[in-house]
């Protein structure tokens, strides 16, 4: 699934806090061709029973406090997203070096710094078009392959074996060259697995939606249990 390109999830501490934000962000793409639509949440807990709608946005805009700063440590670290763009918003950067930590797009801080929103939300938008797909060479060709069209990838030696349905693709390249967005996790030492695609996870191995079995040693299957749960 692409993710929806006009859409920022915002938390927020108060509806002033927000309103503040919103004058910010329209007063920023008032001479610019981005159209965007905010989505707020007041509370952690609605934002953490709503995950999926985070995952659909292209950018999550945190006022700083504890609480969003669980909810990064949740989304990071333990549903291992490295994918959705981050942008932290305060007051006053005083906590800034806790932030780093979860690898956020920017810092702002607000209203003094409302001129970063428009190249913010530009970053955003072209680190999004570069996860939708990758660039696959092999003999001097070149193929865009986007990436929830993809069931497995395979090592081979010194080249990845890309899996999509009944077609198998070979290029160059190793696993760790490969810049994998959500969603997909090295399940073998020689598989990477699509989790969105994943019907059933066995013991010892995993069987996709579209009936073909996938190897899943002991070393990796604690890890890819945890991740294919919290999907």
């Amino acid at each position: 699934m692409l993710r929806n390109k006009y859409k920022i999830i915002v938390y927020c501490k108060s509806i002033r806090d927000y309103s503040q934000f919103e004058t910010v962000v329209e007063e920023a793409l008032l001479d610019e061709h981005i159209s965007v639509a905010l989505d707020v949440y007041y509370d952690i807990g609605s934002l953490r029973g709503n995950i999926n709608s985070v995952r659909d946005s292209f950018l999550l805009a945190l006022e700083v406090d504890s609480s969003s700063l669980e909810f990064c440590d949740y989304l990071r670290n333990t549903l291992h997203d490295i994918r959705t763009q981050i942008v932290f918003f305060a007051r006053d950067m005083q906590r800034i070096q806790e932030l780093f930590a979860f690898h956020p797009l920017n810092f702002l801080c607000l209203p003094s710094q409302g001129n970063m929103i428009s190249p913010t939300l530009k970053r955003a938008l072209e680190f999004n078009e570069q996860q939708c797909f990758m660039i696959a060479n092999s003999d001097d060709s070149y193929r865009k392959i986007m990436w929830d069209t993809i069931d497995v990838i395979k090592a081979d030696n010194r080249k990845i074996v890309i899996q999509i349905d009944s077609d198998e693709i070979s290029c160059y390249g190793r696993f760790k060259e490969l810049k994998l967005p959500f969603g997909f996790i090295r399940c073998h030492r020689s598989y990477v697995v699509n989790l969105h695609h994943i019907s059933i996870l066995k013991k010892d191995f995993i069987l996709l939606q579209n009936g073909k079995i996938v190897p899943l040693s002991k070393s990796y299957k604690a890890m890819v249990k945890k991740a294919y749960l919290n999907l």
